[in-house]
């Protein structure tokens, strides 16, 4: 995408941003609806985000499929273990 460092610690620290946020609701999440529901919920966002990755066109689509990514990872990671 021809971007400056600038730009993609933008997009790096929303990734972290969106992690931090998530994680401990997707924890209460998998108190709620069970672990295994989660964890393959989250994987499954986790793919369709990275999948999407690799289609974007500029800046935006790239964060916007690098969010969707974190809510996945969010999701997946506190119900893994």
């Amino acid at each position: 995408l021809d971007l400056s460092i600038v730009h993609v610690s933008v997009v790096v620290t929303i990734y972290l941003i969106v992690m931090a946020v998530a994680q401990p609701i997707a924890g209460k999440l998998g108190d709620l609806y069970g672990n295994k529901t989660m964890f393959v919920a989250g994987m499954s966002i986790f793919l369709v985000g990275s999948a999407a990755c690799v289609f974007s066109y500029n800046l935006l689509s790239l964060t916007v499929f690098r969010t969707l990514q974190a809510l996945g990872g969010a999701l997946a990671t506190p119900n893994a273990t």
